[in-house]
């Protein structure tokens, strides 16, 4: 197992095919049992609903529940934790819109990997 440290932001990494990687964010609270993964993914298909991928959290549970195995968790030196209403503006408005296809939001430079960083850079900006 691996311990998180309290109060921390960490990249994630989890191997999705032979050459891809799902990127996402895990921020610790003050207790080391508490653990949220932040990230931009797949949405199921909605009637009325007309996206492909949003922002989405979940707990961290003690074991992968899908057998994807996590490849690394990156601790962020120098974070300050946010207060959780930033927080979640942030994670919520870092991409403006998501598009109808996982295809245009490539086209468009939305991905996994550049939601995370633009969540990085926002947090920088914000000190």
């Amino acid at each position: 197992s691996i311990l998180l440290e309290p109060d921390s932001l960490y990249i994630t990494t989890t191997q999705l095919s032979e050459a891809k990687y799902h990127w996402s964010l895990c921020r610790t609270g003050s207790s080391c049992n508490e653990a949220v993964r932040h990230h931009w993914h797949e949405k199921p298909h909605l009637p009325n609903h007309p996206v492909a991928e949003g922002y989405g959290f979940q707990r961290i549970q003690p074991r992968s529940l899908t057998g994807r195995v996590v490849l690394g968790y990156f601790k962020l030196s120098g974070y300050t934790p946010p207060s959780s209403t930033v927080w979640a503006e942030i994670c919520e408005t870092t991409f403006e819109t998501s598009y109808p296809t996982v295809q245009l939001n490539r086209v468009h430079g939305i991905t996994c990997r550049t939601w995370v960083l633009k969540v990085l850079s926002t947090l920088c900006e914000r000190g």
